[in-house]
């Protein structure tokens, strides 16, 4: 447990050495996200290559960098899927991208910062590109 940096972090090749990070110990099969308490969610998205890949697909998750900010939109296959997603808005997340199918990495502290009914997405804003493990105890 301890610091995880954007960029200076080792890459993770499973979900749960990832967790361990957090002294998440209980195995579980491979999910999308992981509650760590009420406040906070440690998430595996599966990235598009691009957002024209996501689209073909018609779900999945893209990321945005403009003027500094980054987020990452999360397009739900469904109004069910999106409704599951529009429940959990009030926990932070904590990103660990999965690219290319390789490895996890760590990508920031994400935090709620939209939905559009219309295509089905929910946009994700990074507030922090550092964190403690610490700050985030499993219950």
């Amino acid at each position: 447990m301890g610091k995880l940096k954007v960029g200076q972090t080792k890459s993770y090749r499973i979900q749960q050495d990832a967790m361990d990070e957090f002294g998440y110990d209980r195995k579980s099969t491979r999910r999308g996200a992981y509650r760590l308490n009420d406040n906070a969610v440690v998430w595996f998205p599966n990235m598009a290559q691009s957002e024209e890949d996501m689209a073909n697909r018609g779900y999945g998750n893209y990321k945005v960098e403009k003027g500094g900010a980054v987020s990452i939109v999360e397009v739900a296959a469904d109004e069910r899927k999106l409704d599951r997603i529009l429940k959990g808005i009030d926990s932070f997340r904590i990103a660990f991208p999965r690219n290319k199918g390789e490895a996890y990495d760590f990508d920031g502290l994400y935090k709620y910062d939209g939905v559009n009914k219309d295509n089905r997405s929910v946009i994700w804003k990074r507030i922090a590109a550092e964190i403690n493990t610490d700050d985030y105890p499993v219950l």
